[in-house]
């Protein structure tokens, strides 16, 4: 007797003592008894799925292939199998070899993409996809190639697939999003509000899709639109935490935070089920400078929403500035209490910073660094801290801050740089960027480099984005020969596309990861090269900014393993 048909006798004895009760199944088996084939024995296993014992399935999949190695059915069973139990690479074997063996199935090209999908294998997957779209074209089908288009860098390709899809099925929400998310990501934002759009039009009274057409609305620039949506929305859902928050994000690009008090006025008379309201009305008060009110506020939703950690991370926060330090503490240990808190923690590493305790920060700090990585966690605040404990070699200082530093700058698009004179006669533009261009110390060590560049050889810029009032030593630099720009009430992207627009060939950020920085700009690469000085005296860890001007005094030569920025050292002194 043949091995595999033994092996097949041997199952179907397993089968039938396990199920004497099924007519159905003893009908197929006794069909296999009689033909051995593989069709015979892939009909059994199918069964025995349906009858939930898919470890029998697995066996009569195999000793079906074993029959006959031709047949591409067990092949795809063996993978759904995979598939239902996340070994991908098993299940992309499989499938692989059933498009081989019966590649006109545009079902097993599709299978296929899913599986690399998964395995994040985009540029594969996306060709299996592709062959399944031109077999049997589907919207599932060509929108998924249009995903994996888009994770692996194919913005443009991957517009053209969800446009595609949305000619197959114009009404599918996920489609209309993926479609603006890509054309967001190519910069073409008006293209991407005909998608967005269409999403509000279909996604009906569901207040989770409306705020996310209202969010990509704002990620794509249109503000107008997206407070337009939001007052709509609001008639509708006038205490709902996730739209006051968007409103609030609108109204704060626009400096006009204030705007929105009578919506978080109204969500608060409401009985708003969250407390958005409040720390909103708590943040106009803040930038109102309307210290006590904020405080009060503050407490008010605390004692309203006692387990409402980011209330009570806010309040604390405003106990601190009060300088109520231990009232501060005591906040945030009583969050703390309430379960696991990566904000709680860098924030209570913050306030142990402030009063001298870098140990004890360092120690809360790697308490929040878990895997994966909890979104709340502050990297910029655990890379300042590195800098005030000695605990790691300048290697593992740097390798950790590079970890932190990538959950420190947040996703963000690339911007496709002008074309620029290749003239090397021209003058070279340098831009500063720095959130200190006031009465500051690292000002009173930059106003000297910027009154003595070479104008001959160097068009300057400088960038401030404080948040803070400027003063005489503000306007003593306007007075210099350069260009000044106020953007403290702008964001990063429009800080970006100024940088950008102005053609800046070395732009220069003067902070490091000090309260004010900038950094998600540079990493949108508005220039051909990011230097960081002055304000900062440690790596960044961020792969955008190529070097560090230093000297031989703060960074002796040897030191360039602890550092992500190549070392460009000034004779004497940098300072």
């Amino acid at each position: 007797m043949d091995e595999p048909i033994a092996r097949l006798l041997g199952a179907l004895e397993r089968v039938e003592a396990a199920f004497p009760d099924q007519p159905a199944l003893a009908s197929l088996a006794a069909a296999a008894r009689h033909e051995p084939t593989g069709e015979a024995a892939n009909a059994v296993g199918t069964a025995l799925v349906r009858l939930g014992r898919k470890d029998l399935a697995k066996c009569l999949y195999e000793v079906a292939l074993a029959l006959d190695p031709a047949l591409y059915k067990p092949l795809a069973n063996l993978a759904n199998l995979a598939l239902e139990s996340a070994d991908l690479e098993r299940a992309v074997d499989c499938l692989e070899r059933a498009t081989a063996l019966s590649p006109s199935r545009g079902a097993l090209w599709a299978s296929l993409g899913s599986a690399l999908q998964r395995l994040g294998r985009f540029d594969e997957a996306a060709s299996a996809y592709r062959a399944a779209a031109n077999l049997a074209p589907s919207h599932a089908v060509v929108h998924n190639l249009g995903l994996c288009l888009s994770a692996a860098g194919s913005n443009e390709m991957a517009v053209v697939a969800f446009r595609e899809a949305l000619a197959l099925d114009h009404d599918a929400l996920v489609t209309h999003f993926a479609l603006a998310e890509a054309l967001i990501a190519l910069e073409r934002f008006e293209e991407a509000l005909g998608p967005l759009r269409e999403a509000a039009r279909t996604c009906g009274d569901d207040v989770g899709i409306v705020a996310n057409v209202i969010r990509y609305l704002q990620v794509a620039r249109h503000d107008d639109e997206a407070l337009t949506q939001l007052s709509r929305a609001l008639e509708k859902w006038p205490a709902d935490d996730t739209l006051l928050l968007l409103l609030a994000n609108a109204l704060l690009r626009r400096d006009a935070l204030a705007d929105g008090e009578p919506f978080f006025a109204a969500a608060i008379r409401a009985g708003a089920a969250g407390p958005g309201a409040w720390l909103q009305l708590a943040r106009i008060r803040l930038r109102q400078k309307r210290y006590a009110e904020e405080l009060e506020i503050l407490g008010q939703a605390a004692e309203r929403f006692p387990r409402a950690a980011e209330v009570g991370i806010q309040f604390a926060a405003s106990l601190r500035h009060a300088r109520r330090i231990e009232d501060s503490e005591a906040e945030l240990q009583r969050v703390l209490a309430l379960g696991p808190s990566a904000d709680a923690n860098c924030t209570l590493a913050g306030l142990r910073l402030d009063i001298g305790d870098a140990s004890a920060a360092m120690r809360l700090i790697r308490e929040a660094d878990v895997e994966p990585p909890d979104p709340a966690f502050n990297g910029a605040l655990a890379a300042m801290v590195a800098n005030y404990v000695d605990e790691m070699s300048p290697e593992e200082t740097k390798s950790t801050v590079e970890r932190w530093a990538r959950h420190a700058v947040p996703p963000v698009p690339v911007l496709s740089l002008p074309d620029r004179s290749l003239d090397p006669d021209r003058r070279l533009r340098v831009g500063y960027v720095s959130p200190d261009l006031r009465g500051h110390s690292v000002t009173r060590f930059l106003e000297p480099v910027l009154f003595h560049h070479d104008r001959e050889a160097f068009e300057i810029f400088c960038y401030s984005t404080a948040e803070l009032e400027l003063d005489a030593v503000t306007d003593r630099i306007r007075a210099m020969d350069l260009t000044f720009r106020d953007l403290g009430k702008r964001d990063a992207y429009e800080l970006a596309t100024a940088v950008r627009s102005d053609r800046i060939d070395l732009v220069v950020d003067l902070a490091g990861w000090t309260a004010g920085q900038r950094l998600e700009a540079f990493a949108m690469r508005p220039a051909t090269i990011a230097i960081t000085y002055l304000g900062y005296p440690a790596t960044l860890g961020l792969p955008f900014i190529h070097y560090r001007i230093t000297d031989s005094i703060a960074d002796p030569p040897g030191s360039e393993a602890g550092y992500t920025e190549r070392l460009l050292r000034l004779d004497r002194c940098a300072w």
